[in-house]
């Protein structure tokens, strides 16, 4: 049964995710926007994730998700649905990361929901979408093809990140020396939630030991990660300033934006930089580079395959590891030289001359700038 575009005036898109598939949904968003542009888009996310929505210029509303257990929070949960069908949604588009999403769609009342055919969520939706692709492709690419069952095809798969003048006034008060050296802005973020994807504490420290005499350094991360921010930077000498938990989304997204070069795991700020020129060093192991990497020429993967990785998807792979050997395949010192050569490439001086995504060194150049 198609759906007929010309009766799609109001749209909720479901992604009760991470804040990462969250940014990755802005090119669904501006594609539907692109293909109809009367309709009003919505987005039903997660709390505290759903503060990534908010920076998405093709939302035209957020409503928050913040309900725990639907047998406890039966009120919770009933005041939601009320909300969602007095919005008299024509379309809920479910995304595939979740059972809760594609239940959700269907309970907004939604004359169409379309989704992918995970979670056993085919009994909730009128469309659904194969969610094994016959070839690897990018998440943006795979959040994408929910628009198939609309016959919209779109290509764009830019992130963009909007950040305010007073999110960026805001984190000059709370930074205001932040460009007063003159040296590169250099941003750590070690820690991802789900602690697989994470590095070595030490392998940071030595990386911080070496970088801060060439960069001015922030280590940034959650407001519960701040203890293991701390040890970081007492390791290597109290060399950085440890931003965990002091900014919000729009502010962190700021500072980002300012950097020079952004080294981190696959979390959401590592899908936050991919909205504005900041290169990026990511350190990438349980999850694919090729579906969950950085993508733009400056940006740097660094990955140590191993014969069970990437094991995000295998369940009996990914919980009987307990060492994140992929992780710790990664040295230091491959780290420092490839931060080194983006900085170095980058040429700032007192002047901070800015430079286009372009001038940065791709990982194949890095072993001619040694």
């Amino acid at each position: 049964m198609p759906i007929p575009l010309e009766q799609l005036n109001k749209i909720l898109m479901v992604s009760i995710s991470h804040i990462g598939d969250i940014v990755l949904s802005c090119p669904t968003a501006r594609a539907l926007k692109r293909f109809l542009p009367h309709a009003d888009i919505d987005m039903l996310a997660g709390m505290p994730q759903a503060a990534a929505a908010y920076h998405n210029p093709y939302i035209n509303k957020v409503i928050p998700y913040n309900i725990k257990d639907w047998q406890q929070d039966r009120d919770k949960l009933t005041a939601l649905i009320q909300l969602l069908r007095k919005d008299k949604y024509d379309l809920a588009l479910s995304s595939p990361y979740g059972s809760a999403d594609p239940m959700l769609a269907w309970l907004s009342g939604a004359v169409y929901r379309a989704g992918f055919d995970t979670h056993g969520s085919s009994r909730y939706l009128t469309h659904v979408v194969p969610s094994i692709s016959p070839a690897i492709r990018h998440e943006t690419e795979n959040q994408l093809a929910v628009l198939s069952t609309l016959g919209i095809t779109a290509e764009d798969t830019d992130i963009e990140f909007v950040v305010s003048a007073s999110e960026e006034g805001s984190l000059s008060k709370k930074l205001p020396h932040l460009r007063k050296k003159g040296r590169p802005l250099l941003l750590l973020c070690p820690f991802s939630d789900d602690t697989q994807k994470n590095w070595t504490i030490s392998g940071y420290s030595h990386v911080l030991q070496a970088l801060e005499k060439v960069a001015d350094c922030y280590l940034i991360g959650t407001r519960s990660q701040r203890p293991m921010l701390n040890a970081i930077n007492s390791y290597a000498g109290h060399v950085a300033k440890v931003l965990g938990g002091t900014l919000s989304l729009g502010e962190l997204g700021a500072l980002i934006k300012q950097a020079d070069l952004l080294i981190t795991v696959d979390t959401g700020p590592m899908h936050i930089a991919q909205a504005f020129p900041t290169p990026v060093i990511a350190l990438m192991g349980p999850t694919d580079p090729k579906i969950w990497g950085p993508r733009q020429s400056c940006d740097i993967i660094l990955n140590k395959p191993m014969y069970c990785s990437p094991c995000w998807h295998k369940d009996a792979v990914k919980n009987s590891c307990h060492r994140n050997l992929c992780m710790r395949r990664i040295k230091p010192a491959e780290v420092i030289r490839s931060a080194e050569a983006i900085l170095t490439a980058s040429k700032l001086s007192n002047g901070l001359v800015q430079k286009s995504r372009a001038e940065y060194p791709t990982i194949r150049d890095l072993d001619r700038l040694k």
